[in-house]
C-alpha cells in the first residue's frame, strides 16, 4: 500500500490538510498501480484555485493538477407549457 507520506497535496503554494471536508483516498487498482483521489466536499467559492497532488517513491514521481473555478453567470432554465 502507498504511504500517505509519499503524497504531497497543494492548493496554490499552500499544503492541503485533511479535515472534515477534504481528504485523500488511495485505491490499489491493480498490482503496484494506485488511484489517488483528492476529494473536497461541500465546495464553496473560497475553495477555488489550482490543486496539485504529487506521489513520489524511489522510482520517480508523478503529479496531477486541476484548476477549480466558479462562474457567477446565471443561466435560468425555463419551461414553456402550452395547453
Amino acid at each position: 500500500m502507498v504511504k500517505s507520506s509519499f503524497l504531497s497535496r497543494f492548493r496554490g503554494d499552500s499544503p492541503v490538510r485533511e479535515d472534515e471536508r477534504t481528504y485523500v483516498r488511495v485505491v490499489e487498482t491493480q498490482e503496484r498501480t494506485f488511484l489517488v483521489v483528492l476529494e473536497v466536499n461541500d465546495v464553496v467559492e473560497s475553495d477555488a484555485g489550482l490543486y496539485r497532488v504529487k506521489a513520489k517513491n524511489k522510482f520517480g514521481e508523478v503529479a496531477a493538477s486541476i484548476n477549480l473555478n466558479f462562474s457567477r453567470e446565471y443561466h435560468p432554465f425555463f419551461f414553456f407549457l402550452r395547453g
